[in-house]
């Protein structure tokens, strides 16, 4: 009997990624395994949005990393610890320093950001990385 009734309790389980998107957290890391708080909830992170050494990027495409966003920890400055500086997630400059569509090589962090057409991303601001091109690059901490 407590078998049976274990299996079903186990077969009701949902995975976080069947859950998303739900609120963010109020301790840190306001999400977990990798996801990002985006708009207040919990989701997988996506190209051109926020991340941090928390968020796990390759989450919302395989070949994203986190450009900026290094963590440190430093008790004196944070109720949990952890400051981090706000980055984004980006693909990496193809080969010959191509990149998608409306998104720059920018070489010293040798990611495609987001070309600054409209405006950019929370936590970012254009940039000129040369004559006739401008990107968001993350914000300084």
């Amino acid at each position: 009997m407590r078998l049976a009734a274990l299996l079903v309790i186990a077969g009701c389980a949902k995975t976080l990624a069947e859950l998303e998107p739900y609120p963010c957290a109020s301790t840190w890391p306001a999400c977990p395994e990798g996801r990002a708080c985006i708009d207040e909830v919990c989701q997988r992170p996506v190209l051109d949005q926020t991340c941090n050494d928390f968020v796990d990027c390759t989450l919302g495409d395989p070949a994203a990393v986190c450009v900026g966003g290094a963590c440190q920890f430093d008790e004196t400055t944070s109720s949990f610890g952890w400051v981090c500086a706000p980055g984004l997630c980006a693909l990496p400059c193809g080969g010959d320093g191509s990149c998608p569509a409306d998104h720059t090589c920018h070489p010293t962090f040798g990611a495609c950001l987001h070309d600054c057409i409209s405006s950019c991303p929370p936590h970012s601001s254009c940039k000129a990385i040369r004559i006739g091109a401008a990107v968001c690059v993350p914000d300084p901490s």
